[in-house]
């Protein structure tokens, strides 16, 4: 087995947010839980862009779609 780094984990625990908070956003009975756990799941897109060095990338997609 190999040594997980920092980053490593990070995305791990950035990944496991994403997929509950997309889980939650397709079962929540109410709109606004809904909603929120979908503007939840878009910010943990947009730390993936940033772990990526796309920060134009990042911006956009909170501004655009979180921010929607």
């Amino acid at each position: 087995m190999f040594p997980l780094e920092t980053v490593d984990i990070f995305f791990y625990i950035v990944s496991t947010i994403i997929i509950v908070t997309a889980i939650l956003t397709v079962t929540a009975k109410n709109v606004l839980q809904s909603a929120i756990f979908l503007i939840f799941s878009f910010i943990g897109t947009a730390v993936f862009y940033l772990m990526l060095h796309a920060e134009f990338n990042a911006i956009a997609q909170v501004m655009i779609y979180a921010g929607g």
